[in-house]
């Protein structure tokens, strides 16, 4: 179908369509409609049918110089308009979905150490279990009704004592298989906060301690050790040293260790400071015997 168009103008004249201007559905010269309160006016040449277009515009005549284009052939679709409608989304109908999260929990079990006391026989010393001292030969009690002890200084275990054990006092030395070696005016202490070895190479036994076998503990003397070496007769060199006012020093000791080289000097080795018996006098004289 063929449409015919004319646009005036403001000035009233009639001007080509837009090559993309919408077409009417049937035959139309031009039509008149008001805009911007002008009235633009216009005729068509079939009255009896109106286009679409043309519902509600006045039909007027005007002059057919004052048109410019007459006539336009366009066959264009009739644009489709798509409806979007959109949502309105409160706040209320929001709704945040977390993922959740199942954490890995380990249980952590605490391991409980049981506390317990145990007894030495070989130094009649109580240790709880925990003391480095609980080795060898100590065996689990739970009361001392039928031992004699002493309690250690070191881990002084929390246990009630029936029968103290009192060292008994060595016996003096005579002449009688042991030669008097000198008068030493210094007896001193040393220790390193750790247990260690000797120049000897030898584990230094603490003196609070000793061996368990009946030697008090391990000594340093630089004047033993290059009369008599670490090794005497045969086995391992001990002496037996009377230390002046503290009887229960008294007793037998290895010489594992060797001093700066003073003659006069006999060191004690402890673990701890706090284990030296004479810590606070720092002092001793000693007799020594082989």
């Amino acid at each position: 179908m063929i449409w015919y168009i004319a646009y005036i103008n403001r000035d009233h004249k009639v001007s080509a369509p837009a090559e993309n201007a919408e077409t009417t559905t049937q035959s139309c010269i031009f039509v008149s409609k008001t805009c911007e309160n002008k009235k633009l006016t216009g005729f068509s040449e079939s009255r009896s049918r109106k286009p679409r277009n043309c519902v509600g515009y006045e039909i007027e005549n005007v002059n057919k110089s004052d048109i410019l284009y007459t006539t336009v052939e366009s066959t264009v679709s009739e644009p489709i308009t798509e409806v979007v409608t959109e949502e309105c989304i409160t706040e209320s109908a929001i709704q945040i979905t977390v993922p959740e999260t199942e954490a890995a929990v380990e249980a952590v079990v605490e391991e409980i150490i049981e506390e317990y006391i145990v007894y030495k026989p070989s130094t009649h010393y109580l240790h709880k279990n925990s003391c480095r001292w609980n080795k060898d030969d100590a065996v689990i009690i739970i009361d001392t009704s039928d031992i004699e002890a002493r309690r250690c200084s070191e881990c002084n275990p929390d246990i009630e004592i029936m029968n103290e054990y009192i060292e008994p006092k060595p016996e003096a030395p005579s002449s009688d298989g042991l030669t008097y070696i000198k008068h030493f005016s210094r007896g001193t202490y040393y220790c390193y906060g750790y247990e260690t070895y000797g120049g000897s190479g030898r584990y230094l036994y603490d003196c609070s301690y000793g061996n368990g076998n009946g030697i008090k503990g391990s000594i340093a003397s630089s004047y033993l050790y290059y009369n008599y070496g670490y090794n005497y007769n045969g086995e391992r060199t001990k002496v037996y040293l009377e230390v002046n006012g503290y009887p229960e020093m008294s007793g037998w000791y290895f010489v594992d260790d060797s001093d700066a080289g003073n003659s006069n000097v006999i060191d004690f080795y402890y673990i701890y400071a706090s284990n030296c018996p004479f810590r606070n006098q720092g002092v001793v004289e000693v007799d020594a015997y082989i």
